[in-house]
């Protein structure tokens, strides 16, 4: 939970039915939770609490770093900046 408070400003933690009441008393108070179990043939999906938006300090570098390598090319690609494309993971999150 802290490496993900440290890369994104709203966290939800996704659990099913038997692991609500757990969650609820463990998980990080700013964390949102959703219960996810079957109702029928269908998924069904129950926000138990909703996640608070923390400040915008988050590193976007280490956001990148989350992403592979060909990820951050089709970013590049989709903002026209193909002349990275051949570069490596890590020029091109420090570029971007």
């Amino acid at each position: 939970m802290k490496e993900y408070n440290r890369r994104f400003q709203e966290n939800y933690l996704v659990v099913g039915k038997s692991h609500r009441k757990s969650a609820e008393k463990h998980a990080s108070k700013n964390w949102g939770i959703l219960c996810v179990y079957m109702c029928g043939d269908s998924p069904k999906i129950e926000l138990i609490r909703e996640s608070e938006i923390r400040g915008k300090n988050i590193i976007i570098r280490s956001q990148l770093g989350l992403l592979w390598r060909n990820e951050l090319v089709n970013i590049l690609q989709n903002n026209g900046l193909k002349k990275c494309a051949g570069k490596r993971k890590s020029f091109i999150r420090r570029f971007l």
